[in-house]
């Protein structure tokens, strides 16, 4: 594990951009040519955050974040499909609503 003192691990994280992502998807992420990648991760990668994958070991290192396209999280193609599809909220059918709360937090909220 990293704690704040240790250095990225670079190597590990540019061993899982080549293990990811196949070299032609490698390729065209890195082309400039893409809008936006969609990342729909299975398991344990939904702990990974693809903007470290780090696309060039050089010194500083490249990261997807800086050399690929925006990249957006859906949680499943499912839903991804289900938003695509839905139409964009009316604007002239209701006044926009601002909601601001102060919750309490913490055992001096359980005695009130």
């Amino acid at each position: 594990l990293r704690t704040e003192t240790s250095p990225p691990p670079i190597d590990r994280l540019a061993a899982l951009w080549h293990a990811l992502v196949p070299a032609d998807g490698r390729a065209a992420l890195l082309s400039g040519n893409l809008d936006r990648l969609v990342v729909i991760p299975h398991g344990p990668l939904g702990y990974l955050p693809f903007e470290a994958l780090v696309t060039r070991d050089d010194d500083p290192p490249q990261y997807l974040q800086d050399d690929g396209p925006p990249i957006v999280y859906a949680p499943s193609v499912t839903v991804l499909f289900s938003l695509a599809e839905r139409s964009a909220a009316s604007t002239d059918s209701a006044p926009p609503v601002l909601t601001v709360g102060d919750p309490l937090y913490g055992p001096e909220s359980a005695s009130t």
